[in-house]
């Protein structure tokens, strides 16, 4: 009889799992880890964040966010014994997101070929922190040396210029205390990775202005001698002078990145453009008509207006000239006009308030003489003339010097109270018959005289005589709306209308004599009666000699 003995084959069998379970093992880590290769370990962490399975760019974001979870960590920054609660974001600290991509990255990676496998099956039931690195952003670093010395230090006042009155005045700097914004930066970083409580104290030093104090000066000097006199522009044929305060108002200071000055063109044009409306040949702009006793606007052709691009650079140019009175004049600054089109202009045209007559008045003279070849021509030129609300009217100014070549003749003017011939005699009558449209339009008088001899065909006490280059009429406009002269004639009278918005009763009240030695002073009453029922009362005066000749003691003028 004989006995089975059982094989032992439960080793092998043991063998033979442990090796299918190592190969397992084995594989599963190294589908594992081509699978990411390019991304971080499992189980490791950075400030509580899981960066398990992250690749560079999203451990980089993870970075970002960090850096905004830090505004919630409170950061003590002492200075000069002075504490500022703040946090590290503010201070300009940020996580370093190259540095945690590379650690996050690196994180059980490497070591002993054999015995990664098994490190790799711990992973999978523990985590690996990695240690934060700070670096500091320069510029918010900046800002917030900025800030510090601002809120809790004395900051250094740099030299500047200011306006005084009419001139640039130099305001000197004054040394100052600051905090070095490369210290911060280096001890940001460190007081962040010693870790909680964060608190960082660092020492003031003196700091002084950065500012060019010379070149500062220099310039203050250039600004005040380019406005110490008047400039004269000319665009399209017509000059305005420009005063030294109105030029003024045109300078802007540069203080960076070097001391300096510029002309403000924005500003320059709004206030050029009023001065200089009608620019060009008469077609070139609207122009107010009466027809029929009606004011209307006829476009233009085309329309100038002051001015084109580059003004600004032109008035600067100018202001650097010399000016400085002498025997010759600098020439005006010549700027460019714009051409726009012929219908520009009429809407602003329209709100003048040019709509009705609102006074009218004629004088007569014989037909034929010199004297109505003179009164036509000044008429013409003085028709369609605007006076604008606040602004004032010169007849010498609108029509200029009355010459022979222009078409004037010689005929009678008062000249040392005697009548003697002269170019452009009689052109009074036209002064005349404007002084009592204007005087029934409401406007003021700001320069006139009468005739020192009355003549019937005037209006005795409200009439006024002119000449070359004095005695001017004047008148100024404090209406709200513009007045429109416009003037008509015939071979045996001259009148002059004046159209605006009618608003103000004018009348004449009173008109009185009285003696001057032997002279006879005409003084007229005027009351104007506005629509809220103010009235305002003033007077008009002429002064009458008693004969050719005399003055007003009696005696002989020449």
């Amino acid at each position: 009889m004989s006995i089975a003995v059982p094989h032992k084959r439960w080793p092998r069998r043991l063998a033979t799992s442990v090796v299918a379970g190592l190969v397992l093992l084995v594989g599963a880590w190294a589908i594992d880890s081509v699978v990411h290769r390019n991304a971080v370990a499992r189980g490791v962490t950075a400030g509580g964040i899981s960066l398990a399975s992250f690749d560079a760019d999203e451990v980089r974001f993870a970075a970002s966010e960090l850096t905004r979870s830090m505004t919630n960590d409170p950061f003590t920054l002492t200075v000069d014994g002075i504490a500022l609660k703040t946090n590290p974001v503010d201070l300009g600290a940020e996580v370093d997101p190259e540095a945690l991509a590379v650690d996050a990255l690196d994180a059980r990676r490497g070591g002993f070929v054999p015995f990664r496998p098994f490190r790799w099956v711990t992973h999978l039931f523990t985590e690996q922190e990695v240690a934060l690195s700070y670096r500091s952003d320069v510029g918010r670093v900046a800002g917030a040396v900025e800030r510090i010395t601002v809120d809790l230090l004395k900051p250094p006042i740099e030299p500047r210029m200011r306006w005084g009155t009419n001139e640039v005045i130099f305001v000197p700097g004054a040394d100052g205390q600051t905090i070095s914004a490369p210290e911060l930066a280096s001890a940001l970083a460190t007081t962040l990775e010693a870790g909680q409580p964060y608190a960082l104290a660092l020492t003031s030093f003196a700091v002084s202005p950065e500012g060019d104090t010379e070149a500062i000066l220099d310039t203050a000097e250039e600004i005040n001698d380019a406005l110490r006199w008047p400039m004269e522009v000319q665009v399209a044929g017509s000059t305005v002078e420009l005063s030294p305060s109105q030029l003024t108002r045109w300078v802007r200071l540069v203080h960076s990145p070097a001391p300096g000055w510029e002309v403000d063109e924005e500003r320059a044009l709004s206030e050029l453009e009023p001065l200089l409306l009608n620019l060009g040949e008469p077609d070139q702009q609207p122009q107010f008509v009466v027809v029929m006793g009606r004011p209307l606007i006829a476009p233009a052709r085309e329309t100038l207006r002051c001015c084109g691009p580059g003004t600004g650079d032109a008035i600067r140019a100018g202001l650097l000239t010399d000016r400085t009175p002498g025997d010759t004049p600098p020439q005006p600054v010549a700027l460019k006009a714009r051409v726009t089109s012929g219908q520009v202009g009429m809407e602003e045209m329209l709100q003048l308030g040019v709509v009705e007559e609102v006074s009218t008045f004629t004088t007569s003279h014989p037909c034929c003489a010199n004297r109505v070849t003179n009164i036509q021509l000044f008429a013409d030129t003085i028709r369609g003339s605007l006076i604008l609300p606040g602004r004032e009217m010169s007849l010498n100014e609108t029509v200029g010097m009355r010459k022979a070549e222009d078409g004037y003749l010689a005929d009678g003017a008062i000249a040392q109270g005697v009548l003697e011939p002269q170019v452009g005699g009689g052109v009074s009558q036209v002064a005349s018959t404007f002084f009592s449209a204007a005087f029934f339009a409401g406007l003021d008088f700001e320069e006139y005289q009468s005739h020192s001899l009355y003549f019937n065909r005037y209006e005795r006490g409200r009439e006024a005589t002119i000449s070359w280059p004095k005695p001017d009429l004047r008148v100024s406009n404090f209406t709200d709306h513009a007045v429109l002269v416009w003037t008509s004639y015939t071979p045996t009278s001259i009148t002059v209308s004046m159209y605006s918005t009618d608003h103000i009763e004018v009348s004449e009240v009173d008109r009185q004599d009285s003696s001057v030695g032997q002279c006879t002073k005409v003084t007229t009453t005027r009351e104007r009666r506005y629509q809220n029922d103010i009235v305002v009362t003033d007077t008009v005066f002429a002064l009458y000699r008693p004969a050719e000749g005399l003055d007003c003691n009696g005696d002989p003028t020449n």
